[in-house]
């Protein structure tokens, strides 16, 4: 199933989760030593769900957390990717920003889902403190697969059933139903 990859009608939070949940906070120079997307594919998979979902979930993690560091949180385009030697640039850029990351600069994840058994569905969602970015403003760079800045947000469409962009970009929230 497709997300829907388009701003929602309401701002309404999607259906809370009933049978577990997960919250991390981190803050400046911790972000660099975090992995939040194993810790939650981790815990998924001991509470019985299976692999493939799992690996959807580390994915999608992986994706959200480094969309909001990089726009959010250390403010770097995406178009830089889109330039000769901007790969390169990039991640120079990146690791500068992130050595002089303040300590109030945080990201706040969570996940919860219900029954690991189907039908179900998982919600995960992605806020920062940083400057907004808002998805729907850079799905320019999605209609071509051939730039290298957006990929991203084409495999979060991809991989989740329903996909937003609230609180002027600080915070994103997929769901993923199976």
């Amino acid at each position: 199933m497709n997300a829907v990859f388009s701003p929602i009608a309401t701002n309404k939070a999607l259906s809370p989760c009933g049978a577990g949940s997960l919250l991390r906070v981190c803050s400046g120079q911790s972000l660099t030593q975090q992995q939040i997307h194993h810790h939650f594919a981790d815990t998924l998979q001991q509470q019985g769900f299976p692999l493939p979902i799992c690996q959807k979930v580390f994915t999608l993690a992986s994706e959200m957390i480094n969309n909001a560091i990089d726009h959010g949180l250390l403010e770097l385009p995406s178009s830089l990717k889109d330039q000769e030697d901007g790969f390169s640039r990039f991640y120079h850029l990146r690791q500068q920003r992130l050595q002089q990351l303040e300590q109030h600069r945080q990201i706040t994840t969570s996940l919860c889902w219900t029954a690991p058994h189907m039908p179900g569905f998982l919600q995960l969602q992605v806020s920062h403190n940083g400057r907004g970015w808002h998805a729907y403003n850079n799905t320019a760079a999605t209609n071509n697969n051939l730039q290298a800045s957006g990929r991203g947000l084409l495999l979060i469409k991809a991989l989740s059933s329903h996909f937003e962009s609230l609180e002027g970009g600080r915070l994103t929230r997929i769901r993923l139903d199976y």
